[in-house]
């Protein structure tokens, strides 16, 4: 057996992302540049997407795991999403309904609310902090705070690829190194979006890491031993809409038949009616 990577523990998920504390001006590619002024100048976004990610060892799949994320986001801080696990029969819940952030876990049944921030650049800080979750560079990630990829590196032009049908211009950067779940090194990722080359819209991410040193137990081996490891992960974008009409009371959270508060939870409050 692996050591258990904590990438999707209590159905979070954690990309080898860090969110950048500060935003110094970064040349960006011409066609990335466009992508993110358009993601950032939306007011509401849906998704509907997979995420896979795999724990390799040379041509080895140590660990695997998918995911399937359904969210919705309406500026200035209204976000649903709903994080499905294809390993287990569980999931996760987020809603941030103006006022509120409630955090659901359906394998517990329980879910705590808490004060929401005012925005998303606020938002996702704080989904780390009180949820541990992470994001990648996804379409969310520029629609809250085309800044953050100001901390990215080495942007490449990469050979375009079809997606799905679509023509794609592929672009790839460098993240910042972060501390590594793989281990006591940081490491970090380089990250591809799949842009398409007529609309400007993200179709896919993948994400590659560096190799960290981790103690894991190979077949045929009966002891962990040092191994180098990568963490793939491709972030594949199945449906989206650009600035839909959304209700607001598609954000408020509603507990589940017996779902319980957790302790120091605060208790959910109908949103206040925001400003068009």
């Amino acid at each position: 057996m692996v050591k258990r990577l904590s990438l999707l523990s209590g159905c979070t998920l954690l990309f080898l992302l860090a969110l950048p504390t500060s935003a110094n001006a970064v040349d960006l590619p011409d066609a990335l540049r466009y992508t993110v002024n358009l993601y950032s100048n939306l007011h509401s976004y849906t998704e509907r997407a997979t995420v896979e990610a795999s724990l390799q060892s040379g041509s080895t799949t140590l660990e695997r795991f998918v995911e399937g994320i359904v969210l919705s986001a309406k500026r200035p801080n209204l976000l649903s999403m709903v994080i499905n696990m294809s390993n287990r029969s569980a999931y996760q819940a987020v809603y941030s309904d103006g006022n509120t952030l409630t955090v659901y876990s359906s394998s517990a049944n329980q879910y705590f609310s808490i004060p929401t921030a005012p925005t998303f650049a606020q938002l996702l800080p704080l989904l780390h902090k009180r949820a541990q979750i992470n994001f990648v560079p996804s379409p969310l990630y520029l629609f809250a705070d085309p800044s953050l990829l100001s901390s990215f590196q080495n942007f490449r032009q990469e050979e375009d690829q079809a997606v799905d049908g679509h023509a794609c211009r592929v672009i790839s950067a460098l993240a910042p190194s972060t501390p590594s779940p793989l281990g006591r090194q940081t490491v970090s990722v380089r990250w591809k979006w799949y842009i398409d080359k007529r609309t400007g819209w993200i179709w896919r991410l993948e994400g590659v890491s560096e190799p960290a040193l981790l103690r894991v137990r190979l077949p045929g081996h009966p002891q962990p031993e040092p191994t180098k490891v990568i963490l793939r992960i491709e972030y594949r974008i199945l449906q989206e809409q650009i600035d839909p009409e959304i209700a607001e009371r598609d954000f408020r959270f509603h507990p589940p038949r017996g779902a319980t508060p957790k302790k120091g939870s605060t208790v959910p409050q109908a949103p206040q009616r925001l400003s068009k």
